[in-house]
């Protein structure tokens, strides 16, 4: 009986899950989105809703580096 070892093989790079990748997407339009609106409430001088958009922005950043920056 003759015994073949085979050379091991490398596990195939790991894409993201379609739910990773969704939640990924999403964060980024919300990071957009709440950064677009921010901007509009600054040009009309609203500043506390301009502050809620940035504080809504930033937490999707921060969503998103939290998922390990997937870019």
């Amino acid at each position: 009986m003759t015994i073949i070892t085979l050379a091991s093989r490398r596990a195939a790079p790991t894409n993201p899950t379609p739910d990773t990748y969704e939640a990924a997407q999403q964060a980024y339009a919300d990071a957009t989105n709440g950064l677009s609106m921010a901007r509009h409430y600054l040009q009309q001088g609203n500043f506390a809703a301009a502050q809620r958009k940035m504080v809504q922005a930033l937490a999707a950043v921060r969503g998103l580096q939290a998922d390990g920056g997937a870019a």
